[in-house]
């Protein structure tokens, strides 16, 4: 149920966002198409990066496991703050591809 009650309130606040938009700004020539296009390219790039993290950061576990005496686990690549930076890393690549275009 609180699944279902998120997704109903990311859409109603879409959908009011989207109204809203369309009456203050009837003169913008903003496509929401194109909007749309570019926030999935953003997450594209995001997801790009976090394989590449885990990719390096397995790499580099494997080295110290090997190299060391030091023991360091795979399961703190779980952190969700590994995901945000991620997506951050995604969107300003994102952007900054986009300006030197």
């Amino acid at each position: 149920m609180d699944k279902a009650f998120g997704a109903f309130l990311v859409l109603a606040t879409s959908i009011a966002a989207y109204l809203i938009a369309r009456r203050f700004a009837a003169g913008a020539t903003g496509s929401l198409r194109r909007a749309a296009v570019e926030a999935l390219e953003c997450i594209g790039t995001s997801v790009v990066f976090l394989g590449a993290n885990v990719l390096v950061a397995m790499a580099l576990i494997l080295l110290i496991r090997r190299v060391t005496p030091f023991f360091i686990t795979v399961y703190g690549l779980d952190d969700p703050l590994l995901i945000a930076a991620s997506a951050f890393q995604g969107l300003v690549f994102k952007m900054w591809w986009r300006s030197t275009a």
